[in-house]
Formats: C-alpha cells, sequence, structure tokens
C-alpha cells in the first residue's frame, strides 16, 4: 500500500507539473486525455461542450495514438449519465450503462464501444464544469482507482478553467482591440498616406496613441494626432471614447 501511494503521488505531482502552465483550452484538453491513458484506462476521452449544440471531444488510447472531433451534443433525455456530468459540482466517478454508450454520436460509440466498463467523472473548475473525463477500461474501477481518478480530475479541470478563463480573456482582449485599433487610411486624391502603428508591450495590442484621417467634401482632409494620459487598457479605452466623440463631432463641425 505505501508503494501504491507514493506511486499515486507522483503521478499526481506529474499531472500537475504537466498542466500547470497550459493556457490552451485544446492543448490542455488533449494533455489531460494523453495523462489519463494508460494510468487510469485503456481509453480516455476528454469531453467539452461546444458551440452550436456540438461536443468537442479528445481522445487518447494506449498505443499513444491520438484523435480529436466534434460530435452532435445528446439531449439529458437521451444521455441522463453523461448529461448530468457535465454539469456536476463534484468529482464524482459514476458508470456509463450500456444502452447510454449504444446512443452516443458515432466517433465516440466507435471509441467506446468495445470495452465492458465506461466510467464518467465531472472535470470540476472553480465556478464551472469545463467538461467529463470518460474512461473506457476493461475491468471495473476499484476503490482505489476512485480515489485517484478524483484527484486527477480536480487537477485535470482546474487547468481546464484556467484554460477556458484565459480564452475568453484573449477573446475580450481581441475583440477590443479590433473596435480600438486605427481604420484603414483612406484614398485621398493628389495624396500618399502611409502609418506605422506600434503601440508599447503589454496585454493590448492598442495603447493611448491615436490617428484618424477624414476626407472632407473640398477635397481636403482632415487628420487627427492625440496621446491620452496613462497606458495600458485604460488608454486604450479613453482613447476609443476620443475618437468616437471627433469622428461624431466631425460630422456637425
Amino acid at each position: 500500500p505505501a508503494v501504491a501511494q507514493q506511486e499515486e503521488a507522483a503521478f499526481l505531482a506529474d499531472v500537475g507539473g504537466r498542466l500547470c502552465g497550459s493556457l490552451d483550452i485544446g492543448g490542455t484538453a488533449s494533455a489531460v486525455a494523453e495523462l489519463a491513458s494508460p494510468v487510469l484506462a485503456e481509453r480516455a476521452v476528454v469531453l467539452l461542450p461546444a458551440s452550436r449544440g456540438r461536443w468537442e471531444w479528445w481522445c487518447h488510447v494506449l498505443d499513444g495514438h491520438s484523435s480529436h472531433g466534434k460530435v452532435r451534443r445528446l439531449a439529458p433525455s437521451v444521455a441522463p449519465v453523461l448529461a448530468r456530468a457535465m454539469v456536476a459540482s463534484q468529482t464524482t466517478v459514476r458508470t456509463v450503462p450500456r444502452a447510454e454508450v449504444g446512443e452516443l454520436p458515432g466517433a465516440l460509440r466507435d471509441a467506446l464501444g468495445a470495452f465492458s466498463e465506461i466510467s464518467v467523472v465531472p472535470l470540476v473548475a472553480e465556478q464551472s464544469t469545463p467538461g467529463v473525463l470518460i474512461l473506457a477500461r476493461s475491468e471495473p474501477v476499484s476503490e482505489p482507482e476512485r480515489h485517484m481518478i478524483r484527484e486527477f480530475a480536480a487537477r485535470a479541470g482546474a487547468a481546464l478553467g484556467a484554460a477556458s478563463m484565459y480564452g475568453r480573456q484573449l477573446a475580450a482582449i481581441e475583440g477590443l482591440e479590433t473596435t480600438l485599433h486605427p481604420a484603414e487610411l483612406p484614398s485621398v486624391p493628389g495624396a500618399r498616406l502611409a502609418a506605422l502603428y506600434r503601440p508599447a508591450a503589454g496585454p493590448l495590442r492598442v495603447g493611448g496613441d491615436f490617428y484618424d484621417v477624414h476626407p472632407r467634401s473640398d477635397g481636403t482632409m482632415l487628420f487627427v494626432l492625440g496621446d491620452v494620459c496613462g497606458n495600458g487598457p485604460e488608454a486604450a479605452a479613453l482613447t476609443g471614447s476620443i475618437r468616437h466623440a471627433l469622428s461624431a463631432l466631425h460630422l456637425v463641425e
């Protein structure tokens, strides 16, 4: 038992080390599936909710082969155990009935159908459940194995939660950058325009410096150059407000 506990501790320490620095949701999900097989099961699948009513999955098998894809999402009435795990708040290991496995979309059914024991455990993050881990085995899960699976799922859920939050923040930053980045320079007869926009290093690729060029009805153009106080996201947000105000003012003045 002492040797088994040492091996479990070493495995979980390796899991924490492998997952702690990953901020890409797909790379993290793939790593979780790879770490789970073959230690926890012969085949491991990480299943995450995706857009447009679909699930995205990453699978890893004993021979080292990995696969990835998307399938349609099943209703709770068709896959009650899987659906319950998708919104669970605790890392409870549940057995998926054979009838429910048979209802899975083709790719998942083919990956899991040949095994006699299919278990699912929620991957719980601090505020949500990013997804689930499905384990396909030829033998039932023992109580010591259940404990290790729960510990593994807690670490995997934390890593996926961090990667998911980072992805949402990155998407928000990219959306903010899109609205604040200088517009494409207009074509003005008799003039050649060029610009170089290089904001200071930081989380945003926009800053407090800005410029705009507005063609006028008489053939001339209004050139605006500004630098707001401060730096970083706060300066970029103020820049956006000033640019919109100047654009509106240009219409009436």
